[in-house]
């Protein structure tokens, strides 16, 4: 989430074994700030696999990390791959809760 709870891909699920993709061109910072006050409204694209070719190297931004690139970005979903840690005393929502609570916003 960004800015009072804003979701850059809303039907985003961390359990769906699907990776959700914004993908926004490089852009003055008036016109970045711009694009974000759409993004929950803006398309995007869900898959397990893909490859993104941006015809130069450059750099991408993936989950707040620069990396470089060669112009081809190869991105794959690991279902499952990294542990979620909560305190014990965590009760979490039921789906149809989770899903009330993602609606609400």
């Amino acid at each position: 989430t960004w800015g009072k709870g804003r979701r850059a891909a809303p039907p985003a699920r961390m359990d769906d074994g699907l990776m959700d993709l914004v993908y926004i061109t490089e852009a003055p910072r008036g016109t970045v700030l711009a694009i974000f006050n759409q993004l929950p409204t803006m398309r995007h694209v869900q898959c397990s696999a893909c490859e993104l070719d941006v015809g130069a190297p450059g750099v991408i931004i993936v989950d707040g990390e620069i990396l470089k690139h060669d112009g081809k970005i190869g991105l794959r979903c690991l279902p499952k791959a990294f542990a979620l840690f909560a305190p014990p005393t965590y009760d979490a929502p039921s789906v149809k809760q989770a899903k009330k609570l993602r609606n609400s916003k």
